[in-house]
């Protein structure tokens, strides 16, 4: 393929002179060109080839073609727009021209200075500000308003770009977009609005960007930053805006409460125009139509203005006053250990987590782990951490307490030592310190941090309660902490066996029940993963209130109610945003529980993942991360995301979970070809059959998941449950790409191998519209006595569904009064909600669609996660496609 370049120039070479390449943007390539009709220089815009062969140009050009009507002096115009024909490229490129601006963008002043003046960052944005205005009022919208798209000549600031991004987002197919790793706009100064895709957008979505760019020139960095797209959108979504004047205190509180209105995350709270936000930055009291026309006017107020602020300022340094920090935050770092444990067992570390679990179970307190945030060097000694460098990390989290300290170590006791620090002022308010016996450093913590608590709390307010932690039996408290530890680490087996072991010396250490919970979960319904939400919940009226949405959210969540489960995550979330296991119980929810596509639910999925994994020592919502990131087909993505796990995660807790993010990798990189999947020993087959499961539902070809699945399923030392599971997952594959023949091949094998029950899947791939009608007409009639009391209830189901859809109501009412009966008797779970779907069909069938909803709704009740993933009926998925279906039929 010819160089693009060359190829673009002499494709244009008829209308414009190309001379160089100005730089390349995530959607198009910029050139230095000029007209040949008039002589002039401009600035050549070609989309990227990847991006043109996704999009319709006609569309795109007629949008573009509405921006260019678009006449205001801050506003750099549209010239030109058109398709080139490169010579050795398979598609046309659209391309776009504006005049070349001498001068330079504000990124590449901002990379040259980094903090702007107040002033210019005023100036700069009061122009942006009348060319927003301009556009808004004819109905334009830029949706891409950043430091690249913002030039600066001749002391003025124009706006490139306008109506680009909408155009793209007109023209371009979304999942196509998805799947070439693009996205439209720029993560750093997307609004909450434009980030989730919503279509109602207007000009209140520019004032946000506009804000971030103000924030950025003031403060060095944009207010929401991250590892990746995925996780800065997240934060625009979720976080409280980081206080400027922490990055720059001589900021006027004016000018902070500003961008703090104009970055609210309803636009309804936002200024209503851009002009209205720069008239209040600049601290004026009237409206910006108010102001007087004249730039020298505008220049001298600015400038006067600037004086009596700096004035101010002045006095307020003198003054020795601080800018504000949430009063309510504390960062907890680990504790120095004298003398130091030759054993390794971080005393001082088990002793912060023991205080900051005290914390977090504390209205209205929020307890920031200081360990992750610190170098490793303090991670290994805590006693190396310097003020300087606390006072640091407690700042940039906006925090206006940390607390450290020691533990000190004598013959037959322990003494905990703790400061509590002011960060805003770097002064140590409070000192405490507790005696306990040497084998209780934590109940030691706990006690110390009680006697520091009434300084943390405004006057009147209601002493924290610490009743969850204080005074349980030691052993109970020192197996919770080992517990909770190993689930930090990833090693949910040992952390499930620690939790399980402290509820055991004490029964109402809720704390345990509900790290227990979400470990046994983890394990894929684990053993007691529902028994121990259910401890939690009996346990409530021990934890502070705002602990109970949460924990009957993850009852929910373990027990398969999806539903229930995001309803009160999400009441959890509204009192505590950013609670680290709240958002990751409700990513599980959107993961495990709800239809695995790539799409909509892996995207909310992956922010729910990214917002507890701004809990930067938290490595489960990594692995997720992983996990989606291989899922999404991006290969570059995949391997940071994956390295951003083995990075957090220990070698020994992730050994499974690490096989397993190879094994896709490996595959993802390679092909099915280069995959290891049959190279795998015996004892690692759990991992293929994960691997498969995954890739099944990702963005990749099929090829990847199907020859994982084959692996495990031709293996005649494989175990007959991962055979199963294998068979369930190749199977779907053959079914969802029609490839009928080998359905059947793979069924007859399964059968063979002894697996009876595989037929099974004639009726429901029939059912589904594979074309094996004639085997399930076979499996129904001659395989399934109904008078056989050992027949399964998904297998009557099944056949009662096979009825009624042959219009065999007789026979869908057998089906079902078999089902009841064995329910009335006392049966499986399953018998009553299976007929209850069937119940459904039958009022279906007479024309009652209110009563069919009405029944479907009670079928669709709770099941355990174990068995809605490998079972062949509890996911009822005919039935949620027909609740479906007649809900759009009745338009809701």
């Amino acid at each position: 393929m010819p160089d693009l370049f060359q190829a673009i120039r002499a494709a244009l070479a008829d209308r414009y002179q190309l001379e160089r390449e100005l730089g390349r943007g995530g959607m198009a390539t910029v050139y230095l060109g000029r007209e040949l009709k008039h002589g002039r220089d401009i600035a050549i815009k070609v989309l990227r080839p990847e991006l043109a062969g996704v999009m319709t140009r006609g569309r795109f050009l007629r949008e573009i073609r509405i921006s260019s009507s678009l006449a205001h002096p801050h506003i750099v115009p549209l010239l030109d727009s058109g398709d080139a024909e490169p010579a050795g490229y398979q598609q046309t490129l659209p391309f776009y021209t504006m005049p070349y601006i001498e001068g330079e963008s504000l990124r590449e002043r901002l990379r040259r200075e980094r903090e702007l003046p107040l002033e210019d960052v005023v100036h700069i944005a009061r122009d942006v500000a009348e060319a927003l205005d301009y556009a808004h009022a004819r109905g334009v919208i830029h949706r891409d308003i950043k430091p690249e798209n913002i030039l600066l000549a001749g002391g003025q600031a124009l706006v490139a770009d306008f109506g680009i991004a909408r155009a793209l987002k007109e023209a371009v197919d979304p999942d196509a977009i998805t799947s070439a790793g693009m996205v439209i706009g720029t993560a750093a100064y997307m609004s909450p609005q434009q980030a989730a895709g919503e279509e109602s957008l207007d000009g209140r979505t520019d004032i946000y960007s506009l804000a971030c760019v103000v924030y950025e020139m003031l403060g060095g960095e944009p207010p929401f930053t991250g590892a990746s797209a995925q996780a800065i959108l997240a934060r625009h979504r979720l976080d409280p805006v980081p206080t400027l004047r922490t990055l720059r205190p001589a900021i006027p509180e004016s000018v902070e409460r500003a961008i703090r209105r104009a970055l609210e995350k309803s636009p309804g709270d936002r200024f209503a125009t851009a002009g209205r936000f720069v008239a209040a930055l600049d601290g004026e009291p009237t409206a910006a139509t108010a102001r007087a026309p004249t730039r020298t006017r505008t220049v001298r107020v600015a400038l006067a203005g600037a004086a009596l602020l700096a004035a101010a300022l002045a006095w307020r340094a003198l003054e020795g006053r601080a800018p504000p920090l949430n009063l309510n935050k504390v960062v907890v770092f680990p504790l120095g250990e004298t003398p130091r444990d030759s054993a390794g067992d971080e005393t001082g570390v088990a002793v912060a987590l023991m205080i900051g679990t005290a914390l977090e179970y504390t209205e209205p307190l929020e307890w920031i782990d200081g360990l992750p945030r610190i170098d490793v060097a303090a991670r290994r000694d805590p006693g190396l951490l310097t003020t300087t460098e606390a006072r640091r990390v407690a700042r940039k989290t906006g925090a206006r307490w940390y607390l450290d300290g020691s533990v000190v170590r004598r013959r037959d006791s322990v003494t905990v030592i703790l400061r509590l620090n002011d960060a805003a002022g770097d002064s140590v308010v409070a000192r405490a310190s507790a005696t306990r016996a040497s084998a209780e450093a934590a109940q030691a913590g706990l006690v110390a941090v009680t006697q520091v608590l009434p300084r943390l709390l405004s006057p009147g307010q209601k002493m924290a309660d610490l009743s969850v932690l204080a005074d349980r039996r030691p052993a109970a408290v020192a197996l919770w902490l080992q517990g909770e530890r190993e689930y930090r680490s990833f090693n949910f087996a040992n952390a499930l066996e620690f939790l399980q072991r402290a509820i055991e010396e004490d029964s109402s250490l809720a704390v345990a029940a509900i790290r227990g919970a979400q470990a046994a979960s983890w394990l894929h319904g684990g053993p007691g993963s529902s028994e121990l939400s259910a401890l939690a919940l009996k346990n409530l009226p021990l934890l502070p209130g705002r602990m109970a949405p949460f924990v009957r959210g993850l009852d929910a969540e373990v027990r398969g109610q999806a539903d229930s489960a995001l309803y009160w995550l999400g009441q959890a979330l509204l009192a505590s945003p950013d609670w680290t296991e709240a958002h990751m119980t409700r990513g599980e929810v959107y993961y495990h529980l709800l239809p695995v596509t790539v799409g909509r639910l892996d995207s909310l999925a992956e922010a729910e993942f990214t917002a507890a994994a701004l809990d930067s020592g938290y490595s489960p919502a990594r692995y997720h991360l992983a996990e989606l990131a291989i899922r999404s087909g991006d290969t570059a993505r995949a391997i940071r995301a994956v390295d951003a796990f083995l990075h957090l995660a220990r070698r020994d807790a992730s050994a499974g979970q690490r096989t397993e993010l190879e094994l896709m990798l490996s595959c993802m990189r390679r092909g099915n070809a280069g995959a290891r999947w049959t190279a795998m020993p015996v004892d690692s087959q759990l991992q293929v059959l994960r691997a498969a499961s995954l890739l099944a539902g990702s963005a990749l070809p099929p090829t990847c998941a199907e020859g994982a699945f084959r692996a495990v399923f031709e293996n005649p030392a494989t175990p007959l449950g991962y055979r199963w599971g294998a068979f369930l997952g190749l199977q779907g594959v053959l079914a969802a790409q029609g490839r009928v023949p080998e359905l059947r091949r793979v069924i007859d094998s399964a059968t063979a191998f002894g697996l009876g029950i595989a037929d099974r899947l004639f009726v429901l791939d029939a059912l589904a519209g594979v074309g094996v009608d004639a085997e399930a007409g076979n499996v129904v009639t001659r395989s399934l006595d109904f008078t056989d009391p050992a027949i399964r209830p998904y297998e009557l189901w099944l056949a009662g569904l096979w009825f009624a859809r042959a219009g065999d109501t007789a026979g869908t009412r057998r089906a079902r009064d078999t089902l009841a009966a064995r329910a009335a008797r006392g049966g499986d779970p399953s018998d009553a909600r299976h007929a209850a779907a069937l119940t459904a069909r039958l009022q279906l069938a007479r024309g009652d669609t209110a009563a069919t909803l009405a029944t479907l709704v009670g079928a669709f009740g709770a099941v355990d996660r174990n068995r809605l993933e490998w079972g062949i009926g509890e996911s009822m998925a005919p039935d949620r496609l027909l609740y479906a279906r007649l809900l759009l039929a009745r338009g809701s």
